[in-house]
């Protein structure tokens, strides 16, 4: 990858292969909408030809990410369609098509593991869990969770007397147990993925109403938390939704490994006729420039 001036192997269990000072590192989270092996009746317009195939993937080839979250792609096999033999797939386990997963860059990742996050889906069969990988780079851990939480109460109040809000409601808990805990650890994290929320059209009053005041309340007092969609607006099919719900979330500790300027959104040139065979989802990514531990 030409950006990358520096080799970067890692292998999860505990063993890693050194790296030097730095190594960059571009992660990114893509809904590709209903991306799965068949569809059933309620989903055939999603169905794609391999013509639609080679268009994901050249969306996939200009994204040009080393680790991206995926959500609603059912397994490898349609996923290896999008982003080639490059790359790695973990997938949860969670028993439907709509299910999250990681690309990984072989090249990066060799070997590669991650553990289903269970809670965020409460134990009931239409909500779907995180996943959460952890990357050991010579010395610095990062923990990443991918997320896909329930719809429609995109800026609502969470108290919101709806099936949908009190089912978000829900997920915060077990969401922001999991930040908390990796704060605790001292352990970098990032969250990101599709969190069917509109943070920027939230209240700011920590009243239990709204998540992002809740995730981001400074409890442990390390818990400082950056959201890099903050007062952007989405330029996804010209801005029908400007309103960002596709969120990557940074922690004190990865903030400080962001690259200035480095947000950036891949928006469709096709026809908006095709929405349906790319997504309405647009993916977005930043760079990362790791630093081993006192360099």
């Amino acid at each position: 990858m030409a950006r990358l001036s520096l080799t970067l192997l890692v292998l999860l269990f505990g063993l890693s292969i050194p790296c030097r000072a730095e190594t960059s590192l571009r992660i990114a989270t893509w809904n590709i909408a209903h991306l799965y092996d068949s569809y059933p009746d309620r989903y055939r317009a999603y169905a794609r030809t391999d013509e639609d195939f080679a268009r994901l993937k050249k969306y996939a080839d200009h994204l040009d990410a080393d680790i991206i979250a995926l959500q609603e792609v059912e397994n490898e096999a349609v996923a290896r369609r999008v982003f080639g033999d490059g790359y790695d797939f973990i997938f949860s386990n969670r028993n439907n098509a709509q299910r999250v997963g990681f690309a990984i860059r072989k090249a990066l990742v060799p070997h590669s593991v991650a553990t289903d996050y269970t809670p965020l889906g409460l134990n009931r069969a239409a909500l779907r869990y995180g996943l959460d990988l952890t990357l050991n780079l010579d010395g610095q851990r990062l923990r990443l969770l991918n997320v896909h939480l329930k719809s429609f109460c995109h800026d609502k109040p969470l108290t919101s007397r709806t099936h949908h809000c009190a089912r978000l409601n829900q997920q915060v808990t077990p969401l922001e147990s999991w930040i908390d805990a990796r704060v605790r650890a001292q352990d970098p994290l990032i969250v990101l993925g599709d969190f069917n929320r509109r943070f920027d059209e939230e209240g700011t009053a920590p009243n239990g109403k709204w998540m992002w005041p809740i995730l981001s309340d400074e409890n442990p007092p390390e818990q400082k938390l950056l959201r890099v969609t903050q007062n952007r607006h989405s330029t996804c099919w010209a801005g029908q939704y400007p309103a960002y719900i596709d969120h990557i979330i940074l922690d004190v500790r990865s903030a400080k490994w962001l690259r200035p300027d480095s947000f950036r959104q891949i928006v469709y040139t096709d026809p908006k006729t095709l929405q349906r065979k790319l997504s309405d989802h647009c993916p977005i990514s930043i760079d990362l420039l790791i630093r081993e531990p006192n360099s």
